[in-house]
């Protein structure tokens, strides 16, 4: 009966099956850091793009109603708004305007806002959004109109500026104030908005 010679590896052999083994897991490591870094970017451009969508789907809606003043069309025929001489808003009653004097009843400038340039002295709204809580190079966009959903006459706020309005002219007013006079009971009362949108540096 014959037997045949068992042989084993030399260590060079071992060596080189060492180094190519070694070779093979750097490869498939390399591979997976590099795909879950690949993740992680494409995790979080989804999320921005979410985040995106959003602002975008917020500030549109607030665009399309720009200028909208519930049943007047005519922000110059709406008293009490910023630059009425004839009938303005009293000064005790006056919101804090904390942008620039008017800023709040400004209905008379439905869009607003900044160009990026505008920074410093240059900045309209350098009192409530400063350089340093803007991103550099970016816009401001302000928007005012009345709300689109009528306030109940029960349900108004105190210290909340609203809007009453018929075909013909508008009035501002402060909540826990006497409604003004001349408007039929079924004269809608809105709330006023005015928002300020920027993109902040964080």
């Amino acid at each position: 009966m014959r037997f045949s010679r068992s042989h084993g590896f030399s260590l060079v052999e071992l060596m080189v099956s060492m180094a190519m083994g070694l070779f093979l897991v750097a490869g498939a490591l390399t591979i997976y850091v590099q795909g879950r870094a690949t993740h992680e970017v494409n995790s979080k451009v989804a999320e921005l793009q979410d985040n995106a969508r959003l602002a975008l789907d917020l500030m549109s809606r607030d665009v399309l109603l720009a200028d909208f003043w519930s049943r007047t069309d005519d922000p110059a025929a709406i008293a009490r708004r910023t630059g009425d001489a004839g009938n303005p808003m009293p000064a005790a009653l006056e919101p804090a305007n904390d942008c620039y004097a008017g800023y709040y009843l400004n209905v008379e400038v439905p869009v607003d806002g900044a160009n990026d340039d505008q920074t410093g002295g240059g900045n309209p709204f350098a009192a409530c959004i400063p350089d340093v809580s803007r991103l550099a190079d970016t816009d401001v966009l302000v928007v005012r109109h009345a709300s689109s959903t009528e306030t109940p006459r029960a349900s108004i706020l105190d210290n909340q500026v609203y809007l009453i309005s018929n075909s013909v002219t508008g009035q501002l007013f402060v909540g826990g104030q006497p409604l003004p006079a001349g408007y039929a009971a079924d004269d809608p009362v809105s709330e006023l908005v005015t928002n300020a949108y920027y993109i902040g540096p964080s």
